[in-house]
């Protein structure tokens, strides 16, 4: 059908059908404009939004943990010498984790004589960082390879080589 065409059989119809034609048709084309240009940019504006606020929170963290590191640089690290070497390192992982109140670790296996690995499925990322930091200054144990992956908000994966 042409234009003329459709202009004729509108023309045809009584005013208020040709009322009603016309406020169906204005929703219609409102409804279409809504879930195909408004909804999907609402709702991308909405994800960047949260995406700038995650990473807004991860600077200021990272801000945070830099002042701290430049000031326990500047301060020569840790300030106290290790207190007990003589814990085998198992020991003295098992028992920092425990005080700091971490749980278990999925998987917990010597190095040689001075050094441990150590395998976390699901961990609190700053309570396993206070925990290793806690486990260098009482123990001696330095971390000498650190993988961490993101599971959830706060939560990570991680395998840990510590030694003295």
């Amino acid at each position: 059908m042409n234009p003329r065409e459709l202009m004729a059989l509108f023309q045809a119809r009584a005013p208020r059908e040709q009322v009603l034609m016309v406020v169906c048709g204005a929703t219609l084309i409102v409804f279409v404009l809504y879930w195909f240009a408004l909804k999907p940019f609402s709702e991308s504006v909405e994800a960047t939004r949260a995406r700038v606020d995650g990473n807004v929170r991860s600077i200021s963290y990272l801000q945070d943990a830099a002042g701290e590191a430049i000031s326990l640089q500047a301060g020569g690290g840790s300030a106290a010498a290790p207190a007990d070497r003589n814990t085998s390192p198992l020991a003295a992982l098992d028992q920092t984790f425990r005080d700091m109140g971490l749980g278990q670790p999925n998987r917990i296996e010597p190095l040689g004589r001075n050094g441990v690995r150590v395998q976390f499925s699901d961990v609190g990322v700053d309570a396993l960082l206070r925990a290793l930091g806690a486990a260098e200054q009482r123990y001696g144990l330095r971390v000498t390879q650190l993988n961490l992956n993101r599971r959830q908000p706060g939560l990570v994966s991680a395998r840990i080589s510590l030694e003295r």
